[in-house]
C-alpha cells in the first residue's frame, strides 16, 4: 500500500458518490449520456461511533483485553496535562497544545486546509521551512504518548477533548459548535450530549481523588483510593487554563 493511503470511510465515500451523480447529471445535460449510472448506487450508511472517556475501568479492561471499548476515545484533563507535560521540549509541544485546547484538525494545524492554513502552516513547519504531513504528525502523537503509557486516541480525537476542557470550562454546546467549526449544532449535540456528562464524572472523581480522606462509610460506593505521587499535576491548570488559549475559532 502507497504511503499515507487509506480506506475511504463511509462519509468520503458519500462525498464521492455526490460529486460523481452531479458531474453526470452535467454530462447528461450536455446530451453526453443518456442516464445517470451513480443514481441507483447506495453506499453504506454512515454510523457514527459514540466517543467514550477513558476512565480507570475501562483502562484496565483495555490493559486485559487489548481492546478499545470505541473507535472514538476520549482522554480525561489529566491523561491531557500528562501528554502535554510529556511533550513540553519537543518540536511539536506548541501544534499538539494548539489542537487540544481548540480542536482543530489535523490538516489544519499542519497548515494544509481549513480557514487559515497560511497561518498554521508558517507557524509548525520542519527545520527547513517545509509543511508537516499529518501522517507524520499522528506517528508521532502516537510514539509520544506511547512512551508514557496513555491509553490509546487518534490525533483526531483530541477535537473531543477539546470539547471536553471546554464544556469543563463552562461552555455551552454553541460554543464548542462554533469552536471546532461545526456547520450544524445537530452534529455537536449527537456528539457530545452522551460524551460531556461522562467527562463531567471522570473530572469529578479526579478531584475527589485529591482531597485527603481515610475514613468513609461502610456503604460507600465510591472508592477513596488515593492516586500515586505526581500523577494528578496537570489537571487542575488545565481546567482552568482552556478559556486563556486565545479566542480564534479554527
Amino acid at each position: 500500500m502507497e504511503p499515507y493511503r487509506r480506506i475511504a470511510g463511509p462519509a468520503t465515500r458519500q462525498r464521492v458518490r455526490s460529486t460523481l451523480r452531479a458531474a453526470l447529471n452535467a454530462a447528461i445535460a450536455q446530451q453526453l449520456i443518456t442516464f445517470n449510472p451513480a443514481t441507483h448506487v447506495e453506499p453504506e450508511a454512515r454510523r457514527r461511533p459514540k466517543a467514550l472517556v477513558w476512565t480507570e475501568g475501562r483502562i484496565l479492561d483495555w490493559k486485559r483485553t487489548g481492546e478499545k471499548p470505541s473507535p472514538v476515545m476520549v482522554w480525561t484533563p489529566e491523561h491531557t496535562g500528562l501528554f502535554l507535560d510529556h511533550v513540553a521540549e519537543g518540536r511539536l509541544y506548541a501544534l499538539f497544545r494548539l489542537i487540544a485546547f481548540r480542536g482543530l484538525r489535523r490538516g489544519e494545524a499542519c497548515g494544509r486546509s481549513g480557514p487559515t492554513p497560511t497561518l498554521t502552516g508558517r507557524v509548525f513547519t520542519k527545520g527547513n521551512g517545509e509543511l508537516f504531513h499529518p501522517a507524520d504528525v499522528t506517528r508521532r502523537f502516537v510514539e509520544l504518548y506511547e512512551e508514557i503509557g496513555l491509553p490509546p486516541v487518534r490525533l483526531h480525537d483530541l477535537r473531543h477533548g477539546a470539547a471536553t476542557l471546554a464544556h469543563a470550562a463552562g461552555a455551552d454546546l454553541k460554543d464548542i459548535q462554533e469552536m471546532l467549526g461545526r456547520s450544524s449544532i445537530t452534529i455537536t449535540a449527537d456528539t457530545y450530549t452522551s460524551l460531556l456528562p461522562e467527562a463531567d464524572l471522570a473530572i469529578a472523581e479526579a478531584a475527589a481523588r485529591l482531597v485527603p480522606h481515610t475514613r468513609m462509610p461502610r456503604d460507600a460506593a465510591v472508592s477513596a483510593a488515593a492516586p500515586a505521587a505526581g500523577e494528578t499535576s496537570a489537571h487542575a491548570p488545565l481546567t482552568q487554563t482552556a478559556p486563556d488559549e486565545g479566542s480564534e475559532a479554527e
